[in-house]
């Protein structure tokens, strides 16, 4: 059977640099303030729906100029990750995130529906691409067995940031009723993180000069053709991606109409739906890590992928059926699954491709997998919004994201599958390194 070993144990066992801790917590600060500049939207749906007089459709028109662009930016920002990498992607992608946030503070205190559009496109060629080069540094600064608990880190400082941010922005909102503020808010934080983009990298090219960080392997091929070779990708790495297509469409697509859901179905203001929603996130804080240590210690990555997608169906299901109520809290059960179908979901996706991509493709890798992922919540988001107008009520559109939800399920089981049958990459990963350092595709 063929095994996927790219390290020496020498490698992946050194101990941690205070360094290393120092640029895990930069790299967790743009975690954050790409997820705020994002996702803050989200927490106050129907006050932009109000404010700027738009429909359902326009509003989920927002969320896809950032996924629809990324579609395919990361794969080229992981191109220049690989072929440039350093201090230089951080500082570019970071200031666009930047930019971006600046142009939407504007539209927002303005109430100009077309530059916030505008600003949302911006910030998309920075913030995909931020996670991108943020996971192909965590993967050069933690080898091997080490790289699960960073990814878990910095994912779920990401995922703090993102609570923080459904609960601060409608209560910020609701200080002048104007989408102004929390905007300018935002806009703070990722100044801020601009600056720990400038002192990560030049950390990093001071970590690569005294020995702590090598990026040499990745500098000796440099064309864009070279690292999209099939044969730096195994065929299982293929259909992750394809399962991260329905998995991640499913999540985003389901928060973005969240705190209208749960105002309509479950009779909360927004400022309580906006804490409700921030439930799966504060689960992913607790169990994120948890499983993110797991994956490092036991491996067995397909059965955590099959996990994560029978919990994201279960809980979809679960918000179809549930009965509408005023103030009820049907909606927490729920709420605890999709969180942690996330939890093993997160730290299983980004811990694979150390085990399944050669070290030349790393960044590429994280590319293809945030290109693909955004055109699932892309063609999922915008969709989710036509249904929610045109039925004008959330229980179709539920129904909806379990069948996509279900055709997760059947992936992850598809996936599985075929991992058992050549080779049990996945499985198997982490669990037995041997002394002898192994490539993609060597025999065991």
């Amino acid at each position: 059977a063929n095994r996927t070993y790219t390290e020496t144990p020498t490698e992946t066992e050194q101990p941690l640099s205070s360094l290393r801790f120092l640029i895990l917590a930069l790299l967790s600060v743009l975690t954050g303030a790409a997820v705020i500049s994002c996702e803050q939207p989200l927490p106050i749906q129907k006050d932009i729906v109000r404010d700027l007089k738009i429909s359902n459709t326009q509003y989920t028109l927002l969320l896809a100029a950032y996924t629809i662009p990324n579609i395919f930016f990361p794969v080229i920002g992981g191109w220049i990750f690989d072929t440039l990498g350093r201090g230089l992607c951080l500082i570019l992608f970071s200031s666009a995130v930047l930019t971006g946030q600046f142009l939407i503070s504007i539209g927002g205190s303005a109430n100009d529906y077309n530059t916030i559009l505008f600003g949302r496109i911006i910030n998309a060629l920075g913030g995909e691409n931020l996670n991108v080069t943020i996971a192909g540094y965590l993967y050069y600064w933690y080898r091997g067995k080490n790289l699960g608990m960073p990814m878990s880190i910095t994912s779920v400082c990401g995922l703090l940031a993102s609570a923080i941010c459904y609960i601060a922005t409608p209560i910020l909102y609701n200080v002048r009723h104007t989408l102004a503020l929390p905007l300018w808010v935002g806009f703070a934080f990722c100044s801020f993180a601009v600056i720990a983009g400038l002192i990560a990298g030049a950390i990093t090219i001071y970590g690569e000069n005294h020995g702590l960080v090598n990026f040499q392997e990745r500098r000796e091929r440099t064309d864009i053709c070279s690292i999209c070779e099939s044969g730096n990708y195994k065929p299982v790495f293929w259909l992750l991606i394809l399962l991260s297509f329905f998995f991640f469409g499913t999540i985003f697509s389901a928060m973005g109409i969240g705190t209208g859901f749960i105002q309509e179905k479950y009779g909360f203001t927004n400022v309580s739906a906006g804490f409700l929603l921030s439930i799966p996130q504060i689960a992913v804080l607790v169990f994120f890590p948890l499983f993110g240590k797991v994956v490092d210690k036991w491996g067995r990555l397909s059965i955590h992928l099959i996990v994560a997608a029978v919990l994201l169906f279960s809980s979809m299901v679960y918000f179809a059926f549930t009965p509408n109520c005023k103030q009820c809290y049907w909606v927490l059960p729920g709420s605890f699954l999709f969180g942690l179908s996330y939890s093993i979901f997160g730290p299983t996706l980004w811990a694979s491709p150390s085990v399944l991509v050669k070290k030349v493709a790393i960044g590429s890798a994280y590319g293809f997998i945030g290109a693909i992922r955004n055109l699932g919540v892309s063609i999922i988001t915008i969709t989710t919004g036509v249904i929610l107008d045109k039925s004008k009520g959330y229980i179709p559109t539920m129904l909806f994201l379990a069948s996509i939800a279900c055709l997760g399920l059947i992936s992850s089981i598809i996936l599985t599958t075929y991992d058992c049958l050549h080779g049990e990459l996945l499985h198997d990963a982490f669990r037995q390194i041997l002394p002898e350092k192994r490539e993609i595709g060597s025999p065991s």
